[in-house]
């Protein structure tokens, strides 16, 4: 049986998760917070960014922090994930800033608290260096992500032609070499400095052919620090874990 989501990405010690890149963060988390209900366990949501509300998790609103621990007990016992706002703004959750979102990573009463630290809004990979770095002092793990469609335009090869138009924006990828982007973007060294264990999941891999492609790149992947390289699809369980 295909392991589950949960499984190839955390252990359980893995409290504080931090997904930044592009291609799929918030599908990815949804995909997690299921397992995670179907193995009881507490989830709380964050995001940097202002988003539309999420389809996967009950949304709570408070501007409240000195009452934070008491509400997100109450609510957690009706439901397993919830997803943790300051404000509704138009139609928008209005999220905390970094200082606020340290207060309530010390008093959430969960098992897991998964933050989306960049945003489609923002451009997803061309965002990456705006990443408050602060916020990763904090973290257990820091989940990289990028489509193997983004990867034709970094690495010249011609491994997928996507009709989707977020990838025909030249601006989303620059012309960069992704080996240097992983080893040697400043947020990179943070981590490093910050012994923050790195997942990488390069997303849309969503055939053989295409991940046959993958593999040798997942291999060198491996060999820059990055803790794991899981190949697959958020919209499957068909994963692959290269070790």
């Amino acid at each position: 049986m295909q392991d589950s989501f949960y499984r190839n990405f955390l252990n359980d010690s893995d409290r504080t998760v931090i997904f930044i890149g592009g291609g799929g963060k918030t599908t990815l988390i949804q995909r997690i917070s299921r397992d995670c209900r179907s193995l009881k366990k507490r989830v709380l949501i964050l995001s940097l960014f202002p988003i539309n509300s999420p389809l996967d998790a009950n949304v709570v609103i408070t501007d409240n922090l000195d009452e934070i621990e008491k509400l997100l007990k109450r609510e957690l016992k009706n439901h397993g994930i919830l997803y943790l706002g300051k404000r509704y703004e138009k139609g928008t959750i209005i999220n905390f800033n970094i200082s606020e979102i340290k207060k309530i990573i010390k008093l959430a009463p969960v098992d897991h608290l998964f933050i989306e630290a960049d945003s489609t809004k923002g451009r997803s990979v061309s965002g990456y260096d705006r990443v408050p770095v602060t916020l990763f002092s904090v973290s257990d793990r820091v989940v990289n992500l990028i489509g193997a469609d983004a990867l034709n335009q970094v690495t010249n090869q011609n491994w997928l032609d996507s009709t989707d138009p977020f990838w025909q924006d030249k601006r989303v990828i620059q012309p960069m070499d992704i080996f240097d982007f992983i080893k040697y973007h400043p947020m990179s060294e943070k981590l490093a400095d910050l012994n923050a264990r790195k997942t990488f999941f390069i997303n849309k891999v969503e055939n053989t052919f295409i991940e046959n492609l993958s593999i040798p790149l997942a291999k060198e992947l491996k060999m820059t620090g990055i803790e794991r390289v899981i190949l697959g699809s958020v919209f499957n369980s068909n994963l692959h874990l290269i070790r």
